[in-house]
């Protein structure tokens, strides 16, 4: 007579392996569905300020004229604003590449000038335009919330290690 063989149970090889908390698919899909939507956050909260900024430098000369030739006493605040408003922007542009990289290319004494620069700059452009318009204020205010957006996203980044 032959033998039956009975089948052994093996339970480890029937469970099935636990995934991974985080699976690393998942980890490099979130960069960079967060790098789109930093990417987006800077075209649409900067792009109106930016474009302003260029026209005030082809307006410059204007202004100084104006100021120089005895304008108004508020004449001086367009100046102003367009050479505090190019160090805001390029802070914010080099704590956005510091988002991306990883790495600040500016020393941390300069990014901070830069920025209260650029939030000066906003507020004269603000006050400038009138405190009556919801739009002026999205325009001016979107830079500085943005700006600040980003430097609490590079602090708790270093903080983190």
């Amino acid at each position: 007579m032959a033998q039956r063989s009975v089948p052994v149970h093996n339970h480890a090889m029937h469970r099935m392996p636990k995934p991974p908390l985080r699976s690393s698919l998942t980890t490099t899909n979130m960069k960079a569905v967060s790098r789109v939507l930093l990417t987006i956050e800077v075209f649409v909260c900067f792009a109106p300020v930016a474009y302003i900024w260029l026209l005030s430098l082809v307006a410059f000369p204007v202004m100084i004229m104006i100021f120089v030739e005895g304008g108004a006493p508020g004449s001086l605040a367009a100046p102003i604003a367009t050479i505090l408003g190019g160090p805001g922007l390029l802070g914010a542009g080099a704590l956005f590449v510091a988002l991306d990289s990883g790495k600040l290319m500016i020393s941390k004494r300069k990014l901070w000038v830069f920025l209260v620069s650029g939030w000066i700059a906003s507020a004269i452009g603000a006050s400038m335009v009138g405190f009556g318009g919801v739009a002026i204020w999205a325009i001016f205010s979107a830079p500085v919330l943005a700006s600040v957006h980003f430097l609490y996203l590079w602090l708790r980044a270093a903080s983190n290690g």
